[in-house]
């Protein structure tokens, strides 16, 4: 497939208004599939490519689906997004468990005056990391400022988030601090239920917001790789 060729199907899926990792993986199958039918049915380019894109035609139409999202968004980029969601939910919800299971541990084996220190060295350790993880990767992830015309992968939109637990993060850390005693048996159970059951959910947002960050970011690591060749086919921001 000569070059123009590539071009029409890339303008044609620009056009489309699809993440640039996720355009790389559909331009390779709109290619395949269009040579397929050049081959098994004796079409031109023209032919195929018209045949090919009526194929995908319901699966690329953008349209509200109700709901107070009011975003015009395809079945396909649904999926996607709902696929590149879960991923990193799943990635939140281990080290979520993993970060319980530590806080657990080390409040059970130090005395109780000690708890709030403990528990607020260990979060603070966890979002530190995501910022120096962010800062030592800023040139890539500042790619995506470069081309705001483009989404040029799904999980830069989610390489933030640890900022917006930011608020629970200070009240759980002011809490720790000022009552180390009476936070020991909220984490322990050891009062009203529904107090404990609150501080553990504060917990769980502030580590799962951080994890899913990182999961976000290591997975926009490695899809922003695939897309810096196809960078200069882009417009970057004036």
């Amino acid at each position: 497939m000569n070059e123009n060729q590539m071009t029409q199907i890339r303008e044609y899926l620009l056009d489309k208004k699809l993440p640039i990792d996720i355009l790389i993986e559909v331009q390779d199958h709109f290619a395949a599939q269009i040579q397929d039918l050049q081959y098994s049915a004796n079409m031109n380019f023209d032919e195929a490519f018209a045949q090919i894109k009526r194929s995908w035609h319901d699966e690329l139409k953008p349209y509200w689906k109700g709901g107070l999202n009011l975003e015009e968004v395809s079945d396909f980029m649904r999926r996607m997004r709902r696929q590149h969601d879960l991923g990193n939910l799943n990635a939140a919800l281990k080290g979520s468990l993993v970060f319980a299971v530590l806080i657990l541990a080390g409040t059970g084996l130090l005395p109780t005056g000690y708890t709030g220190l403990f528990v607020v060295t260990l979060i603070s350790l966890l979002v530190l990391f995501a910022v120096a993880y962010y800062i030592r990767h800023r040139k890539n992830f500042r790619l995506s400022k470069q081309y705001e015309k483009y989404v040029l992968t799904m999980h830069q939109h989610s390489v933030f988030i640890f900022f917006i637990i930011l608020a629970p993060y200070l009240n759980v850390v002011s809490s720790l601090l000022r009552e180390p005693d009476r936070y020991h048996r909220f984490l322990f159970f050891q009062t009203h239920w529904a107090e404990s059951l609150f501080v553990w959910c504060t917990l769980l947002l502030v580590s799962g917001g951080v994890f899913f960050s990182l999961s976000a970011q290591r997975n926009y690591l490695r899809q922003i790789e695939k897309v810096k060749p196809f960078l200069k086919y882009l417009q970057p921001s004036s």
